[in-house]
């Protein structure tokens, strides 16, 4: 397995796996679902603190986008027809998941969708997720401030502010 260059956890710390760690090869999708000014993230409970995108990794004989949406409904509660994206953006980058102790060679698939509350409900402040964490509306213009996984942030800034 190739080493990377550079691994980052979470929070944005660089990380460098030593010779005996496992580095696995991971593909993962991830929605960016945007109501007029305003996007859906999770807080995680597996990540207590920090933001993250809806989705999570594909599973053996799926794709990008039947991963995604069995991702939303495990992550959400919410079981939404696939749609299809306004915009998307790929980027491969090392993660450390600091919460498995794993490095990551990762392909991240990453979907943006505009949507009405008639396909994915709008509500204000937090609303408990199914895997035990909180998810929220929050202001598009707020994500960059926000305690956000930083392996997403090139495809935030890809997908809301090009």
């Amino acid at each position: 397995m190739k080493t990377l260059d550079l691994y980052i956890d979470r929070t944005g710390a660089k990380c460098t796996p030593t010779a005996d760690c496992n580095i696995t090869e991971r593909q993962g999708s991830y929605a960016l679902f945007r109501h007029q000014d305003k996007v859906l993230i999770h807080w995680p409970a597996y990540s207590p603190g920090y933001a993250d995108l809806i989705g999570g990794g594909i599973d053996e004989g799926e794709d990008s986008q039947q991963a995604l949406w069995r991702e939303v409904e495990e992550e959400t509660g919410y079981k939404i027809s696939p749609l299809p994206p306004v915009n998307s953006f790929e980027h491969y980058a090392g993660f450390h998941a600091t919460d498995l102790a794993k490095f990551c060679n990762q392909q991240f698939y990453t979907y943006l969708f505009d949507v009405t509350p008639d396909i994915v409900p709008f509500f204000d402040g937090t609303k408990p997720t199914p895997e035990d964490g909180t998810m929220e509306w929050v202001a598009a213009n707020d994500i960059e401030s926000l305690p956000m996984n930083k392996i997403h942030m090139p495809s935030i800034k890809a997908l809301l502010f090009s």
